[in-house]
């Protein structure tokens, strides 16, 4: 419910938020010995990779945004914090100002995730929100009216459109996925209220969209990576022909997924392995060697192949 009246007072949840995100920055990058955070920290501060989301740590779409990658991430970041967050918290409360803020990070996390199989990092996300619903709550109460807000909403606008263009040419990643997620999410609470109340049977429909959101945490089959999670999961319980079918599929739509091709080859090795096995000991002596050298073409060093090989009449 956004409330009209204006908090005089210091925007203090803003600037204690302000505090932890360069707390964790600063701490990541001490670890790191360097201004740049490395990626070896990411996991250990709440920003697991997208196969451990899809295993079961989904708190990774709520603790990523408080990890920035280097310096000029995070300043960006804060600046838009104070630009728009602290002029939110002013209207609506600390609580309302938090909550929608956390809202709008977890949507466009698992909007990112599950389109490009990383689920990001900062709170770009809240703060396209902030923005777009002060933007739609200014044409309804004159308290949201704020000191060069086009101006704002044209230079985001163009942002987007660079960063699109740079991640096309160059190959970048940034995040243009969350960044759209808050833009509906900060669209949503914005048609919904009116004369400061909430319309409710529009809020009500806050919860398809954060639904189907949610559910692709455990279920995408359109995504490399949940497949490659799916073929991990069976590969650990030794069902490697269930294991196979989903490293092919992740390999399908992602050529360029090592995780998955290093343990397809895997798989592969374990099926021949089998086969291998069974021939030596039954005495198939030129069946096995077949195996062995299918194993030594996927893997030139395997170990256990040389050594039995090497045994073989």
């Amino acid at each position: 419910m956004i409330e009209s009246t204006e908090h005089k007072h210091f925007p203090w949840f803003t600037t204690l938020f302000s505090l932890l995100l360069l707390c964790v920055y600063v701490v990541m990058a001490i670890l790191s010995g360097s201004i740049e955070v490395a990626p070896k920290y990411l996991e250990y501060f709440g920003a697991p990779y997208a196969t451990q989301i899809y295993s079961g740590h989904v708190y990774g779409v709520i603790t990523n945004n408080l990890i920035h990658i280097n310096l000029l991430h995070l300043l960006a970041n804060l600046v838009g914090l104070w630009l728009f967050g602290a002029f939110i918290e002013r209207r609506i409360g600390w609580v309302k100002m938090a909550a929608f803020g956390l809202v709008s990070s977890i949507f466009g996390s698992m909007i990112q995730l599950t389109l490009t199989d990383d689920a990001g990092l900062g709170i770009s996300s809240a703060l396209f929100g902030f923005y777009v619903l002060i933007l739609i709550m200014s044409f309804r109460d004159e308290r949201f009216k704020m000191k060069y807000m086009y101006v704002f909403g044209i230079a985001l606008f163009f942002l987007l459109i660079f960063m699109i263009v740079n991640n096309q040419l160059f190959g970048e990643e940034i995040a243009i996925e969350a960044k759209i997620g808050g833009v509906f999410w900060g669209f949503l609470m914005g048609i919904s209220q009116r004369e400061s109340t909430i319309r409710w049977q529009l809020l009500l429909l806050f919860g398809l969209p954060f639904s189907i959101a949610a559910s692709t945490l455990f279920y995408a089959p359109w995504s490399s990576q949940w497949q490659c999670t799916k073929g991990i999961a069976y590969h650990k319980k030794h069902e490697l022909n269930t294991a196979k079918k989903y490293y092919q599929a992740a390999i399908h739509i992602d050529p360029s997924n090592h995780l998955a091709q290093e343990n397809y080859k895997l798989v592969q090795i374990d099926q021949l392995a089998i086969l291998a096995y069974d021939a030596h000991l039954s005495g198939e002596y030129t069946t096995a060697r077949r195996y062995y050298l299918k194993i030594l073409s996927i893997k030139k060093n395997h170990r256990w192949a040389l050594d039995n090989l090497k045994e073989l009449p």
